[in-house]
């Protein structure tokens, strides 16, 4: 299911869509790597197995368009049918950050999981020193829950991450 936004259309992540993926991440890969651990070891193959995985790993992956390139991608994963809860993670294309994609296409996603997929509750990791994604958090009414220590990895080994949490009841601040 596509999703749009004012600006954005949000893909669901297939293996064609892949090489435009692998662009996005080979020119922001100095920016991502701090953060996300497959930055250490990514090829365009690994975006395609990634891609590939989603499935049986029951995770939900949308690529981010600003018209044709690849702003980024958000998804849903540790999905838990069980108590109706998910993660949420994104990423944003080093040359689109601070034009608020991320904001507007993570609030498209939660929208989703919520009243599409009829989840109860979202967890977002941001790294205590990524300032723009504990913004985002922050500006679609993620509440603090904590920090987790060493909670997350980048390619150069683990950090703390602050841990919010949404409820599908729970206000929500426009993107």
């Amino acid at each position: 299911m596509k999703i749009t936004t004012p600006r954005l259309t949000l893909k669901p992540a297939t293996v064609d869509l892949a090489p435009l993926v692998w662009r996005a991440v080979e020119v922001s890969l100095v920016e991502l790597s701090p953060w996300m651990a497959w930055a250490r070891d990514v090829t365009p193959e690994a975006q395609e197995e990634w891609i590939r995985g989603l499935d049986a790993a029951g995770e939900r992956a949308f690529i981010v368009f600003d018209g044709e390139e690849v702003a980024g991608t958000v998804g849903l994963g540790r999905v838990e049918p069980c108590i109706r809860a998910a993660s949420i993670g994104y990423w944003t294309r080093s040359d689109a950050a601070g034009r608020g994609y991320a904001t507007e296409a993570v609030a498209a996603v939660v929208e989703h999981a919520f009243a599409e997929l009829g989840l109860h509750r979202l967890e977002l990791r941001a790294g205590v020193d990524n300032h723009g994604s504990n913004r985002v958090a922050r500006k679609l009414g993620f509440r603090l829950e904590g920090v987790a220590r060493h909670g997350c990895c980048g390619a150069y080994g683990h950090y703390d991450a602050n841990v919010y949490g949404l409820l599908a009841d729970d206000p929500r601040l426009a993107p």
